[in-house]
């Protein structure tokens, strides 16, 4: 679960589990590697507990809330593309192959969507959105 932390925050280091491993890849702090290959948006899965209290036809229901598959490297090009002289000072490694040449697996989400009515946010908005915060909360 990554996005925009909307609580307070008085520094990064309050940042929580999800959001501290980003911003430390963001930073050069941990090398960026993949431990799991699903993601959704704080934000939609905070709409979803909502949507799924208000859908009366959801009671005892369980979904799979995820954007889908995502690649560490997504956020490595994001970052080079968008904060290339934070990349360069950080020393971050160039983007590279995304998933594994044996291939991935692929959650199926289509309940969340139809049910729901869901549509997720793509990585490329989470982090629009995400690390400017950072930026913000360094300067703190």
């Amino acid at each position: 679960v990554y996005g925009p932390p909307t609580q307070e925050l008085t520094s990064v280091d309050k940042l929580n589990t999800s959001n501290a491993s980003l911003y430390a890849v963001f930073t050069g702090k941990i090398k960026a590697e993949n431990n799991v290959w699903i993601w959704v948006d704080v934000r939609d899965l905070a709409l979803a507990h909502a949507l799924a209290i208000e859908t009366s036809s959801t009671t005892s229901e369980r979904y799979l809330i995820t954007e889908g598959t995502y690649s560490i490297q997504h956020v490595l090009e994001y970052i080079w593309q968008h904060y290339p002289d934070r990349a360069r000072a950080a020393n971050l490694a160039q983007p590279g192959p995304y998933y594994p040449k044996e291939g991935n697996y692929r959650p199926d989400n289509s309940k969340s969507k139809q049910q729901l009515g869901i549509q997720y946010r793509g990585i490329e908005d989470m982090l629009k959105d995400t690390l400017p915060v950072f930026i913000k909360l360094e300067q703190l």
